[in-house]
């Protein structure tokens, strides 16, 4: 999903390599980084763009769960960050050093002025950018809808958990669900499938209309919960 400074510069031949790396790097600065140190926080200011010199970094976000969903994991030449260049937003994920590592660090307007200088360098570097964000608005898309899974998962082992019927038998109106857990409709029925389909859900009957009836597997779907396994495609 990320891009890497080191291939994109070979392929401009060997006799520019050198040069456009010194060109480059003197206008970041390089930083050292421990093993766990955080140099990204999700939810922060989306202003310097970073190259992982040599190394390994992680990309994760938290879901609404307060689950760790591992976005990336990062090696030397790798850049990231640089979405700040097109979106004038907040950090959509952390970035942390699983070894000790280090990093050259650009704000924004250092690095577009370094790219200036190279044209062609600059043309690869934004088109791989480009891809990466066209791939990253997937990769959200399919999170917020494992995130839907698992809310309506967890409603409904919380009304299990609550109920005097020991058969583990729940019946929900796609209405009714809607407001208490703030989701749409659509959302609700994409979800319901799913679990369906991984035979969560047992003697699924529709009552009246948008009310269901069903069995849920209360053991399977708490180790799914917590171990974040949900086989989703």
């Amino acid at each position: 999903m990320s891009t890497n400074i080191y291939e994109l510069v070979d392929q401009l031949g060997k006799g520019k390599k050198e040069d456009t790396f010194a060109f480059i790097f003197q206008h970041g600065k390089k930083r050292l980084l421990k093993k766990d140190e955080v140099i990204i926080v999700e939810g922060s200011l989306a202003n310097a763009v970073f190259i992982l010199l040599t190394g390994e970094a992680q990309v994760y976000r938290k879901d609404h769960l307060n689950n760790i969903v591992v976005i990336a994991n990062l090696a030397d030449g790798h850049i990231f960050g640089e979405m700040g260049i097109f979106l004038d937003r907040k950090r959509t994920a952390s970035v942390k050093a699983l070894v000790d590592s280090v990093v050259m660090e650009f704000t924004n307007a250092d690095f577009i002025k370094a790219l200036l200088n190279i044209p062609d360098l600059m043309y690869r570097l934004f088109k791989s950018f480009a891809q990466n964000l066209a791939n990253m608005n997937e990769l959200l898309n399919k999170m917020h809808e494992l995130n839907v899974i698992k809310t309506l998962s967890s409603h409904f082992l919380k009304i299990n958990m609550e109920s005097e019927d020991k058969n583990n038998k729940i019946m929900v109106s796609i209405p009714t669900l809607s407001k208490e857990l703030n989701l749409s409709s659509e959302q609700l029925y994409s979800a319901l499938q799913f679990l369906k389909k991984i035979n969560l859900l047992e003697s699924f009957t529709v009552v009246a209309g948008s009310t269901f009836s069903f069995y849920i597997q209360n053991e399977k779907l708490f180790e799914i919960l917590k171990s974040n396994q949900f086989d989703y495609e």
